[in-house]
This record gives structure tokens, C-alpha cells and sequence, in this order.
């Protein structure tokens, strides 16, 4: 059997590999844009000399000029112009023609994937809209030819390789890992409790705390700023990296996170209270940041003794001191900072491994042929 292929595609970041790979081979934005060919336009006597009647203007009306140009100059050549745009729109709806075309571009101009010969794991993301696995199946089997493809969440890939990559740094009781999975994303942050080895998929909870809305606040925050010289800015060689905002960026999220853990661990069995809280783990970009570990724990304490829980966790044997949160930054020099960036991708890899899964699990295209897309419902 050839080897699976990998694909990760989230809201920012897409991750495209083969299963044999320890970390992804590819790793792109989720956009697509359109290069503009360079526009020369010509200025007649009308714009060199006002007091002259001239009509002699070439191409005005294709693109509107700006009043700092420099007029004398015979020809002014207009730099090249990228139209960006978003298979995920409004970070709810899927632009279907865009996610095709971006799947198509990455996979056969960076990949050189041979779609007649690699079975497909493909990642589901949280928030995908029902018919989401339906709509990948008939692009990979119609469009791309793939001879298998199977479909996976995202969140259930993140705690396969945590646990598969990871398995000390969580409590274990007498079944499995038993913690709290913070993955921030782009546009959210899931709150993913684990008992016993299972992921607890009723009680998944959603917060609007993810890498968008921390970007949007900070600009709106800081837009009192005022840059008088844009070429003298970004010649100053103070400003070598953004990491000062890390420590902000920690305070403004680190209270709404605990409350989220907090309500998520009250949801669950009261066996699993205890361990739900003691044990949190951050996945996904922001758990690079060096400060969110440290605060988060601190808002814990400050939550869990304003939300009265100080009496039901004392009957479980859990002292305020004892919250441990990790991150990726505690493992900068290690795989384990890897697997926290690019966990949903590893979790794929590692099952997309297993020969047995792929030939028991997977949808093959004479299934598709014989049931159409509801074979991924059967």
C-alpha cells in the first residue's frame, strides 16, 4: 500500500504531508491570492502643466492615482497588486470553489502529489458545517482521482497524539490520561476534556479567544499610535521581534480561559473534577507564548476560590498550589514543542501509519461509485 497523506487544513495554517513523516513536509497559510500584472500608465500635458486643455491620458481610469506621485515622470509603473481572499469566510462559512482550488494547488505545484496511488487522511475542523465530509469526498474522488479518504476531527487527532506523544504529562488513573486541552486556534480556542484515555465530546466547550480576535483587539488597543515616517520605522534597529506583546496578550486572555475550564470541569462527571483542573495542557500557536502557562495557572487559583469550588476541591484532596498548566514554550528544545503546533497532523500521521486502519476504515472510491457521499455516513 503507498503511503497516506496528511491534510491539515485549519482556518490560518494548513499542514500537508506523508504519514511516514514526523512533522509535516508543508506549511502554508490558508489563502489564496491573484498576482496583477504591472500597469504602466502614461501622463499626457494635462497633469504637467494644469493651465494646458489636454485630454492626452492613457489608461486613467484603470487605476486611481495618488496625490504623492510624482507627475513629472514620464511613465509611472504601479507595483504588483495580490487579491487576497479566504476559503473560510466570516469564520463560519466554507468557500467551497476557493478550498477546492487551494487544495488543488497545494497538493500538484508544491506536493507533486500522485493522486492514483496515496489513500487521503483528511482533518475536520471544529466548527465544518455538516456536509463538510460529503463535500470533501466527491472533490478527492471526483476532481483529484484519489483511490481512499477518510475524515477526521480535528480535536480527537490533538488528543490521539498527546497521548500517543505525551503520555506522562497528564494524570493517568486506572484507564488512561485524565487533563484539560487548550487549543487555541485561529479564530476560537477549544476547551477538550479527557477521562480515562476518552475524549469528553458532550461537554466541549468553545470560547472566542483565538489568534484573530487577540490580533483585532491589539490594533484597536494600540491604534493610537501614529507611525510619522513609515520608511524610518522599519529601518529603526530596535524592532527586532513582536514577543513584547506576549506578556499583555497573557493578561487579556488568561481570565476568560480559566472561567472556561472551570464551567467545562463542573460539567463533567465529579470523579474527574479534580484531575480536570490540576492537569491543563496548551496546544496550538499562542502556547508558544513564554507568560500564558504562569497566568493561566494564577487565574485558576483566583477562579477557582471565586467560584466557591475551594471547599469541593479541598474534599478531593487538591491544594490551590498544586494547578499545573503546560505549554508548548516549556518544551522549546524538545519534539514536544513540535507536536503542540502541529498536534492535529501528528495524530493523523500516526494513524494514517496503521495499514490495518486504512484497509478497514477508509472509504474507497468503489464505495463511493456504489453508495455516492453517503458512504462516509455508513
Amino acid at each position: 500500500m503507498s503511503l497516506p497523506l496528511v491534510i491539515d487544513t485549519g482556518q490560518f495554517h494548513t499542514r500537508v504531508g506523508f504519514s511516514c513523516n514526523r512533522y509535516p513536509q508543508f506549511i502554508t497559510n490558508t489563502l489564496l491570492y491573484d498576482n496583477i500584472t504591472p500597469l504602466e500608465i502614461k501622463i499626457g500635458s494635462k497633469f504637467l502643466n494644469s493651465s494646458k486643455t489636454s485630454e492626452n491620458l492613457s489608461e486613467l481610469n484603470l487605476k486611481h492615482l495618488s496625490y504623492n506621485l510624482d507627475y513629472y515622470k514620464e511613465p509611472i509603473t504601479i507595483s504588483n497588486y495580490e487579491e487576497v481572499k479566504y476559503p473560510y469566510q466570516y469564520h463560519e462559512r466554507i468557500d467551497w470553489n476557493l478550498l477546492e482550488s487551494f487544495w488543488t494547488d497545494i497538493l500538484t505545484r508544491e506536493i507533486y502529489y500522485d493522486v492514483f496511488n496515496h489513500p487521503v487522511l483528511l482533518t475536520e475542523p471544529h466548527n465544518a458545517p455538516f456536509d463538510f465530509q460529503d463535500h470533501a469526498m466527491e472533490f478527492f474522488f471526483e476532481s483529484l482521482m484519489v483511490p481512499s479518504i477518510q475524515c477526521l476531527s480535528q480535536e480527537i487527532l490533538a488528543i490521539y497524539s498527546i497521548q500517543t506523544n505525551m503520555p506522562n504529562i497528564f494524570y493517568h488513573d486506572a484507564k488512561g490520561l485524565v487533563g484539560t486541552v487548550l487549543h487555541i486556534g485561529h479564530t476560537n480556542t477549544r476547551i477538550l476534556p479527557v477521562a480515562s484515555g476518552y475524549l469528553l465530546t458532550e461537554n466541549i466547550s468553545t470560547c472566542n479567544l483565538g489568534g484573530s480576535f487577540i490580533t483585532k483587539y491589539l490594533i484597536e488597543d494600540f491604534s493610537h499610535y501614529f507611525i510619522p515616517n513609515i520608511i524610518a520605522n522599519f529601518q529603526m534597529d530596535q524592532i527586532k521581534s513582536y514577543n513584547i506583546f506576549d506578556e499583555y496578550i497573557a493578561k487579556l486572555i488568561a481570565p476568560k480561559l480559566s472561567e472556561n475550564v472551570i464551567r467545562v470541569a463542573k460539567s463533567c462527571p465529579v470523579d474527574y473534577t479534580k484531575q480536570l483542573i490540576q492537569n491543563v495542557l496548551i496546544i496550538g500557536g499562542h502556547s508558544i507564548n513564554q507568560y500564558l502557562s504562569k497566568f493561566l495557572r494564577n487565574s485558576l487559583k483566583v477562579s477557582i476560590a471565586t467560584l466557591n469550588m475551594a471547599i469541593c476541591l479541598k474534599e478531593n484532596d487538591i491544594p490551590l498550589n498544586e494547578v499545573n498548566v503546560f505549554s508548548a514554550y516549556q518544551y522549546e528544545t524538545s519534539e514536544n514543542f513540535g507536536l503542540a503546533l502541529n498536534s492535529p497532523w501528528i495524530g493523523g500521521s500516526h494513524i494514517a501509519n496503521n495499514s490495518e486502519f486504512v484497509q478497514n476504515n477508509f472509504i474507497f472510491k468503489s464505495q463511493y461509485e456504489e453508495f455516492g457521499s453517503t458512504a462516509v455516513r455508513g
